[in-house]
């Protein structure tokens, strides 16, 4: 008997995986929230199957037993009361038709035990237990319930009769395996839905990623850290005129304009190391001869171990730009001398009417030695004009070296601190520590920090405390401020600090902090004034750690 009620309990499992197979086929299996057509269509089938359980049912002391409820279990534990009631309503008419003169009772024990059965199991199921247990207890419960009921109707000398214990334990066994075949085919949809939700994402996002990428008019490209091209979006063929199966695997490096190749690979280099982007202008050679004016945004890729293994590079076309913008610092040069011009005419002439003045004077016979004095004041006017001006037009002979920038401040503290003591001034030092050299025409700077500091000593003729600090920037910038306890300044009057000819001195030309501004954005920097009235001035220098070849193109 246990031999057959084994068969049985395969034949259970085969007919559930044919449903799963050709009827759901690849579909969601039955469950709570499934469409009432399916609940419908599984119950007749669930019903079927109960219907060729009755069939391979076994002979158990004048009654015959099968496994028929582990079928409405299932629709009742997967699927609610329609696919329940449905296999039901098949399973008793055909138990009808069966049945011989006992109908009624025949059909009414089985009626009462389909019935017990159900209530077993929904009482279970509104427990708050998890499904895997509320299952194993359902499976035990209906196989006490049916061993009750044979038992009562069997003609048995003990409880414990063998067959009854084969019959219940193959009920349990086949509860159990036709859960877990169910759960199974739930994971294995599950897994498939994923996988195929993943694809059709990947897909997608492959398809706009191209979309993207293919009508873009920036040129958009993966290189590995060598340089070498992995992939170049179409627009590289209206940009520079090439196709870009010709440099797939290849560097790009010979296509950039001479002056630029060494600035291109120093930046390249320093944004794989510092595993950080950047960004960087240069001209590449077009297929027909010309040069375009590219700007690249760099962008490494980290892998797995953590270092930059691919670059995503994105270019565009700014030769039209460049040329904007030279037609506009043409037009501000031809401005700036316009001004410069006049400034000089102004500045000059009016010492050259007091010595005009004087001369007639003297001719007149009128001698005196106030006269020579003023003459001469005026006469050192004109050359400290001229001079500076021949300063701002002069090339300057550049010697660019790595200096130690806290070294040179104090190189000019102490050249300072004779007229720093004589007005009762304190200075104070903050220097940051690990500082990186910066590479700079050293004279042309300590020029700079020497002219800041004695305009700040001028404007406390009372004395009081100059702070000169140094201090890591953004982006291996470093940051030189001096910072004054004099009157402020006035907002409106900032902004034009640094024009020739406007000072804020009585006799003062100006040109000092042009020479000042002129010289640091050599060096690719900046220099900010920020002041309170009755607090004091900040002047801060901005000085970027950059190659000697940036300061010599500047």
């Amino acid at each position: 008997m246990l031999f057959e009620l084994i068969i049985y309990i395969s034949l259970l499992l085969s007919l559930l995986f044919l449903i799963s197979r050709y009827v759901l086929n690849r579909k969601q299996p039955l469950n709570r929230q499934s469409p009432t057509s399916i609940k419908l269509l599984m119950g007749f089938f669930y019903g079927l199957i109960g219907v060729c359980l009755m069939y391979v049912h076994e002979a158990v002391k004048g009654d015959t037993a099968d496994l028929r409820q582990i079928v409405i279990l299932l629709a009742l534990f997967y699927g609610g009361w329609i696919p329940t009631v449905i296999a039901s309503l098949l399973l008793i008419v055909y138990r009808v038709i069966l049945s011989d003169g006992n109908t009624l009772l025949s059909v009414s024990i089985f009626i009462m035990s389909l019935m017990s059965t159900v209530a077993i199991a929904s009482i279970v199921m509104r427990s708050q237990m998890p499904r895997p247990r509320q299952w194993n207890l359902i499976a035990a419960a209906a196989a006490v319930e049916i061993y009750i009921f044979l038992w009562l109707r069997g003609d048995y000398s003990s409880f414990f009769d063998t067959d009854l214990l084969h019959f219940a334990g193959a009920f349990i066994l086949g509860c159990v395996l036709s859960y877990h075949f169910i759960e199974s085919l739930w994971n294995s949809y599950e897994v498939v839905e994923e996988l195929r939700q993943s694809k059709e994402y990947l897909q997608q996002s492959e398809a706009n990623y191209r979309l993207i990428a293919e009508h873009s008019s920036d040129l958009i490209g993966v290189f590995d850290v060598n340089g070498n091209a992995l992939y170049l979006s179409p627009s590289f063929l209206p940009l520079i005129g090439l196709r870009t199966e010709e440099y797939i695997g290849r560097t790009l490096v010979d296509l950039i304009h001479p002056d630029d190749r060494d600035q291109v690979i120093q930046c390249r280099t320093q944004s794989l190391q510092a595993n950080k982007p950047g960004r960087i202008e240069y001209r590449y050679r077009h297929a027909d001869g010309h040069w375009v004016w590219i700007e690249s945004h760099y962008m490494p890729v980290a892998g797995d171990s953590g270092r930059a293994e691919k670059v995503i590079l994105i270019s565009r076309d700014v030769t039209e730009r460049k040329q904007a913008e030279e037609i506009i610092r043409d037009a501000e040069k031809l401005s700036v001398v316009g001004e410069l011009a006049a400034g000089i005419a102004h500045e000059i002439r009016n010492p050259l009417t007091t010595l005009k003045g004087f001369v007639q004077l003297m001719r007149k016979g009128t001698s005196d030695s106030y006269y020579l004095e003023v003459m001469h004041e005026e006469l050192n006017r004109i050359e400290s004009i001229t001079s500076e001006l021949l300063y701002l037009a002069k090339p300057q002979v550049l010697d660019i070296k790595q200096t130690n920038v806290n070294a040179m401040l104090e190189q000019v503290i102490t050249l300072l601190q004779p007229e720093c003591l004589l007005h009762s001034i304190v200075l104070t030092r903050a220097w940051a520590n690990s500082l990186p050299p910066l590479s700079c025409v050293e004279n042309r700077l300590k020029q700079v920090f020497i002219n800041l500091l004695k305009n700040a000593i001028e404007a406390m003729p009372g004395g009081g405390e100059i702070v000169i600090a140094t201090k890591h920037g953004e982006e291996g910038a470093m940051i030189v401020s001096i910072r004054d306890e004099g009157p402020g300044i006035p907002k409106e009057r900032i902004e034009k600090l640094g024009q020739p000819f406007y000072s804020l001195k009585e006799k003062g030309t100006g040109l000092g902090l042009t020479i000042c501004k002129q010289i640091v954005q050599e060096h690719n920097g900046s220099m900010i004034f920020n002041s309170e009235l009755g607090v004091g001035t900040t002047v801060e220098v901005r000085l970027p750690v950059v190659h000697s070849a940036a300061i010599l193109s500047s």
